[in-house]
């Protein structure tokens, strides 16, 4: 898609650029075929300019409708938006186990070497499967 947005933003600038050199050379066609008139000069035969009107109109609207759907075209595909979703899911999934590991290794443990005074009884949290 991106490709496609690329093409069609430079087919419509070149079609606008191209109607504006038209649109200035139907203009001095014109000029010029209003100055003859004003003359009364027959000699210098002109051709219509509404045939070069009617080309000027078509590439603006073919160029203003390419632009703007080139313009109006997402920059990113579905596919490349769904993986950066799942990158930044998998780090912070990383990060949160990271985290845990962290603090399960920051633990003070005793290896075993001492036990706990015997009149102390540490409370245990049921396991998950102990009804109280």
């Amino acid at each position: 898609m991106k490709i496609v947005k690329i093409v069609l933003s430079i087919v419509g600038v070149a079609a606008l650029v191209a109607g504006g050199v038209y649109l200035s050379l139907v203009f001095l066609d014109n000029a010029r075929l209003l100055a003859a008139a004003n003359a009364n000069k027959s000699g210098n035969l002109f051709n219509d300019p509404m045939q070069n009107i009617f080309l000027v109109a078509g590439l603006a609207l073919l160029g203003g409708l390419a632009l703007g759907i080139g313009l109006a075209m997402p920059t990113m595909t579905r596919g490349a938006i769904r993986r950066d979703a799942l990158d930044e899911v998998n780090s912070q999934r990383r990060s949160a186990i990271a985290k845990g590991a962290a603090e399960h290794a920051s633990l003070p443990t005793n290896g075993g070497a001492e036990l706990p005074p015997a009149g102390d009884d540490p409370q245990l949290p049921p396991a998950p499967g102990d009804r109280p």
